[in-house]
């Protein structure tokens, strides 16, 4: 309850005004077991879990949530193309540190941190196998993007009525 593909689930249906039956599992890889056994009909959930099962034929790849299309799977449409306008729900990570950090280090772990995700083999070896597409951006435009999405999410959550556990 209240995981990103639970809370994905949730903005589908506020958007869209379908109602889905939420079934919560310990993890993806059981979910996706009873997706591919047709015990449940449809999941959310991250493309890089999905992929090698789709390259199997075991399931079908709907949409993804972002805004545009992903580079590694161009022909896979987005949500919104799909016929839900304004649908984006992404997984991302940042990397946070404690409040007061000196903004000299700050700086200098962002550089860092860019550099790497710039990196080829990076890329190739790590982020493309994940299905992982990197923007990488400044401190404050990772707060700009927080900022932006939390009435979002707040909004699903209070009337899914979501509750922490």
């Amino acid at each position: 309850i209240g995981s990103s593909g639970h809370l994905n689930m949730e903005l589908f249906q506020a958007l869209s005004g379908t109602k889905l039956q939420a079934v919560h599992y310990k993890g993806a890889t059981p979910a996706l077991t009873d997706v591919m056994a047709g015990h449940i009909q449809l999941m959310f959930i991250s493309v890089g879990s999905a992929v090698p099962q789709w390259k199997a034929d075991k399931v079908k790849l709907i949409a993804v949530g972002a805004a545009k299309r992903m580079a590694l799977l161009p022909e896979i449409p987005t949500v919104a193309e799909s016929g839900l306008p304004g649908y984006e729900a992404v997984s991302w990570f940042g990397l946070f540190g404690p409040p007061g950090m000196p903004t000299d280090i700050v700086s200098k772990i962002n550089a860092e941190v860019r550099k790497v995700f710039a990196d080829p083999e990076i890329k190739k070896n790590f982020l493309e196998r994940q299905y992982f597409e990197s923007i990488t951006g400044t401190p404050e435009q990772l707060t700009k993007y927080i900022k932006a999405e939390e009435p979002k999410w707040r909004k699903v959550i209070h009337d899914a009525k979501v509750k922490g556990e």
